[in-house]
This record gives C-alpha cells, sequence and structure tokens, in this order.
C-alpha cells in the first residue's frame, strides 16, 4: 500500500518536479525546450532551444543553447519513442565525456527491451582495442516539460580530433597529397537516401560521411570512390590472398580482425548493412570502425531466430559480400584465431562482460522502471537475464568457432607408413618422406569428408639422413581426414598420384577414397566446369602457371559441380596446373 501511495504521489507531482528542473533518478536528467514548444518532427532540420543538464555531480552540469533534430532511419520511422542529435552552439565535453564537440546523440534504445545493448556493444568495442569508442552515458530525458523516457547519450561519429581522428580535408584539396585523407565513408543499407554515395562493382553501397555534403568536392568523391574499388578489385583478383598484392596491402589488419570479432561476440546482425571505414592522409589503408548500432544485436532480431550458434558472416543481412572473401582467406581465419585466444586469454570476457551488465542494471533501475511505465514495456527481468545467457553461451561458440585445429589428432603419438610419418608436435605437423617423392611443386592433401590439402615451397624442406622433414601448419579447421594422398610432377607436366596410402585412425579402420574428377573443357576459353563424382563438404580449387604463381584459389562448400570463370580472370594463353582437392592435372587455356 505504501509503494502504491508514493507510486501516485510521484505522478501527482511529476509535473512540478519538471518544471523544477530536477535531477529524477540516481542517473543525470537531461531537459530540452524548442524556443517554439514542438518537439521535433525532422530528421533533417534543426529546431532552436536550450539544453539543461541536473545532475549529482555538479562538473556535469549544463545549461546552453542548442538545437534538436531527430536521427536514424528505421528508428526514427518505426518507433514511438524518438531519438535526437543535439548541436551545441559551443563546444563542449558534455557530462565530461572525452570530446570536446557541439554534435551529441541521444539513443532511445527503443528497440531493446533491456535498453543496455547499445552500451554493452561500446564496451565490447572497448575491449577488443578499437581505436575510437562511442562514450555512453545513461540520461533520463525531458523535452518540452514532458519526461520522454531513457536514454544514452553518445558521441556523434564524426572526424574529430577526439572521436575519429582523420585529417580534415581542407575545402580546396583537389591535388596530392591532400586529397588522399582524411575520410570517412560507410558501408551503408540506406545510402541511396544520402547527398553523396555510390556503388561498387559488387555491388556494395557507400556513404560517404567526411567530407561532408557542404564541402566535398568532384575530386574528393572521385578519389574516394576508387580507393574503395581499388581495395574491392584486390580482394577479389585471383592473388587476393597475397599479403603485397591482396586486399591486406590496403588494409590496417589489427582494426579489419578487432572490428570483425566484435561484430561476431555481438552477434550483430547490422554489421555488414552498416560498416563505417576510415582513411588517413598519405596513408593507403582502409580501417575499420567505428563501432556503431547494436540494438538488434546479442540475439534481439526476430529475423534470425535463436542466433546464439549462428555466425553473422553466414546469417547477418546483407552485404556480407566483402566478408565472406575475406573468410576464404586462410591468412584472416588464422588472425582471428589468434586475436580471439588473446582476448579470452586471461579467463575474464565473460565475467567482466556479465558484471557490466549487473553493475548497468543496478545503475538505470529507478529509470527503467520509469520509462517502462510510461511507454507500457514488460519483460524486464526476463530480457536482462537472456542477454547474461547470451554473452556466455556466445563467448563459449565463438571459441570453438574461431579454433584452428590441427588435421592430425594431437591425443596420437606417431603414424607411420613405411617413408610416411605424421605426427602432431606444437601445432605444426612434421613429414618424413623419402627424397623420391619431393620437387618444388610437391603436393600433400587430405581427403574425403574433411578434404584438407597443404602446399609445401622448398624453403621448408631440411634433409637430414637421406630423408627430406617438412613443416607446415594446417590451414582448415578439421579434426581427423579420410586418407592421404601425394602427387609430384612427372615428365609430361601432369601429376601423377601415388595413391594406396591410408591413414589408420584411432579404430583401427584403414580408409582409402578413390575419387574420379570430370574438368571440361580442357583446353578452355570462357568457362570451366568441375564434377565430382560425389558430394563434398569442402572442395578446394586452385590454378598454377607454370612459374609456380597461384592465379586462382577458391574454397567451396557442400559442392558436387562448380563452375569457374576462366574469361573473367584474364589470363594469358599457355600450360597451367589445376587442382582439385587431391587431384591436379594440366588445364590449357586457348582463348
Amino acid at each position: 500500500m505504501k509503494k502504491i501511495y508514493l507510486f501516485l504521489l510521484s505522478i501527482f507531482l511529476l509535473p512540478t518536479l519538471l518544471s523544477a528542473q530536477t535531477q529524477l533518478t540516481n542517473i543525470p536528467t537531461i531537459y530540452i525546450n524548442t524556443d517554439d514548444g514542438k518537439d521535433p518532427t525532422s530528421t533533417e532540420i534543426y529546431q532552436l532551444g536550450k539544453i539543461v543538464i541536473k545532475s549529482s555531480d555538479a562538473t556535469e552540469n549544463l545549461d546552453v543553447v542548442t538545437e534538436i533534430r531527430g536521427r536514424g532511419n528505421s528508428t526514427w520511422n518505426n518507433s514511438e519513442k524518438k531519438p535526437y542529435r543535439i548541436k551545441l552552439k559551443k563546444k563542449k565535453q558534455i557530462m565530461n565525456n572525452p570530446a570536446n564537440a557541439k554534435n551529441w546523440n541521444l539513443i532511445a534504445n527503443d528497440l531493446d527491451n533491456t535498453l543496455m545493448r547499445n552500451a554493452l556493444g561500446f564496451e565490447i568495442s572497448k575491449k577488443v582495442g578499437m581505436p575510437f569508442t562511442s562514450s555512453a552515458r545513461f540520461v533520463d530525458l525531458v523535452l518540452n516539460n514532458r519526461y520522454v523516457g531513457n536514454y544514452l547519450l553518445t558521441d556523434h561519429i564524426q572526424v574529430h580530433p577526439d572521436r575519429v581522428a582523420v585529417e580534415e580535408q581542407p575545402i580546396d584539396a583537389v591535388g596530392l597529397p591532400a586529397i588522399t585523407g582524411g575520410y570517412l565513408i560507410e558501408v551503408d543499407g540506406f545510402a541511396t537516401s544520402e547527398p553523396f554515395w555510390y556503388r561498387t562493382n559488387a555491388g556494395i553501397p557507400i556513404t560517404i560521411k567526411s567530407p561532408d555534403d557542404k564541402v566535398l568536392s568532384t575530386e574528393q568523391y572521385n578519389y574516394i570512390k576508387n580507393f574503395t574499388q581499388r581495395f574491392e578489385n584486390a580482394l577479389f583478383s585471383p592473388n587476393f590472398t597475397d599479403p603485397v598484392r591482396g586486399y591486406r596491402s590496403l588494409v590496417d589488419e589489427a582494426s579489419l580482425i578487432n572490428w570483425y570479432i566484435a561484430c561476431e561476440l555481438m552477434g550483430n546482425p547490422d554489421s555488414f548493412w552498416s560498416t563505417y571505414i576510415y582513411k588517413y592522409k598519405d596513408i593507403d589503408k582502409f580501417y575499420f570502425g567505428p563501432l556503431w548500432d547494436f540494438d538488434l544485436a546479442f540475439n534481439n532480431d526476430s529475423r534470425l531466430g535463436d542466433a546464439t550458434r549462428k555466425l553473422m558472416r553466414e546469417h547477418a543481412h546483407e552485404p556480407k559480400t566483402w566478408i565472406t572473401q575475406m573468410w576464404k582467406d586462410d591468412w584472416f581465419k588464422k588472425a582471428v584465431s589468434d586475436r580471439w585466444k588473446q582476448i579470452i586469454a586471461d579467463g575474464t570476457l565473460t565475467s567482466s562482460l556479465l558484471k557490466y551488465i549487473d553493475d548497468t542494471k543496478r545503475l538505470t533501475s529507478a529509470s527503467v522502471q520509469r520509462n517502462n511505465t510510461l511507454w507500457n514495456k514488460t519483460g524486464y527481468e526476463t530480457s536482462v537475464l537472456s542477454l547474461k545467457t547470451y554473452v556466455q553461451q556466445r563467448i563459449a561458440f565463438l571459441t570453438e568457432s574461431f579454433s584452428l585445429k590441427s588435421t592430425i589428432n594431437a591425443s596420437r603419438t606417431d603414424i607411420a607408413f613405411g617413408d610416411i610419418k605424421l605426427s602432431d608436435r606444437s601445432k605444426a605437423v612434421p613429414i618424413n618422406i623419402s627424397g623420391k617423392y619431393i620437387s618444388s611443386n610437391f603436393n600433400l592433401s587430405l581427403v574425403g569428408n574433411d578434404a584438407q590439402s597443404f602446399e609445401i615451397s622448398t624453403t621448408s624442406l631440411s634433409s637430414v639422413g637421406g630423408n627430406v622433414f617438412v613443416t607446415f601448419v594446417p590451414d582448415a579447421v578439421k579434426t581427423h581426414s579420410a586418407s592421404l594422398r601425394i602427387s609430384t610432377p612427372g615428365a609430361d607436366d601432369k601429376f601423377v598420384p601415388l595413391s594406396g596410402i591410408g591413414i589408420k585412425d584411432d579404430t583401427g579402420i584403414n580408409s582409402e577414397v578413390q575419387s574420379s574428377i570430370h574438368v571440361y573443357p580442357n583446353p578452355v576459353s570462357d568457362r570451366l566446369y568441375i564434377e565430382l563424382p560425389q558430394e563434398l563438404d569442402i572442395v578446394n580449387i586452385s590454378i598454377t602457371n607454370i612459374v609456380g604463381n597461384r592465379v586462382y584459389q577458391q574454397t567451396l562448400l557442400n559442392s558436387k559441380k562448380v563452375e569457374v570463370d576462366i574469361l573473367g580472370m584474364n589470363l594469358p594463353n599457355g600450360i597451367y596446373v589445376l587442382k582439385v582437392n587431391d587431384s591436379a592435372m594440366k588445364l590449357v587455356i586457348k582463348k
């Protein structure tokens, strides 16, 4: 009865409290009054007004002139509780946040029943080591003397010394080196609604955020458009895995890997629909980030169903074109695996994120109750519990998914087959092979349903007592194999398989997989077709020229028939080596 009385009393006194502009709960309260007394109705047109901040920390109090407008796309159009952008007349470190800036956001979190997914996303951004992470402070918002709910005050994503710290270009920057940077762009599913945007050859829509539309020149537009296409061309080139000729030469590897891991950890379905990227002056590299927009992350998108064990590179909203191609690169897989191991090495990731959720819940409890009463929200406790469960299960799932396991079971000691000896030591696999099988393009393949192939260069060979030792690290996530085959080039440049050597697994069963692959037409001028005798889980395809340079590589899952666009590669006529898993053959290109 006492609780009901106090609640009714607070409702009765609410107008008085609002007019007095006091701190409503234990988090700061922001009061914004527009000059015309009307709430914003546009995401383009600012309205003049005044902002007052009341906080128990006197250093956070504020009373200045501001402008306010709506912000967002789907969140603005589909939510009753609206998000806002504010622009101060002068730069301020609002509520002691690091950035001394005019532009700030008030995020409504209306699609998130916990109200904390965006804040948790920023916490993850800091943990993975992103160069800039938006500040996040929970506040109560009163707009034109009407309480409108619990909000998150954040930085605005912009080029700024305390935010995305690339150089702002002079308005007259049209030549080198000034025109090389800085830029802030976004892979943006809503790009068509923006004043300046472009689409790459692969169909990726890009919005130019900085320089902004008021100062962006034609020369700047063309420069960043062409640089984006240069990056994409390298990503989809035959040499895309090459660290010098491929996409890695045009991207900051650390920011890319950290960005991707954070996307997967949050399970953000909008990760590739909305991706911020920036570029410094005089540095021909893209940097990925900042991370942004997580209200549908952490298993909060009903369109995906239960996404706890779904990888975003496979299930997130389009366009996933770039990340799908990156995952075909063994370097990318290993870099993700190694970085993930670093992030979880001290064993505190799960506990620290769960603590952050609990601390946030305690901090915002009074504000959340007021917010949920106003907007008729229910199920808060259940939603927070589900969020914690997701975090625990997601970390375990990614630890499993990102792990690169040796093909040979680590519980075995050595497996010997005459001249061949396999063992698992220190995550590398040494092989002892009779010298007569060794040549500069020696190839070892593990085939069957768990197919995996390895290329070995002469630089990795060493000779001891008449035998040749080779050390390599497996390049795919597999724990066992069906059989072993070795091939070496014959006098006529064809690869002669030396089959019939089986791997005896722990059960003692000797399994051997025979294969018959149909490749046509050969010679080929346009499209090459490869038919397998049965559908395989993994199909590794590569084409190598006569000097040993790989000009094409592709890995397919669950495939029986493959089509390769030879014409689109622009390869010169000549003789090449085509490899399909454990089989190799001469391929003639004649246009």
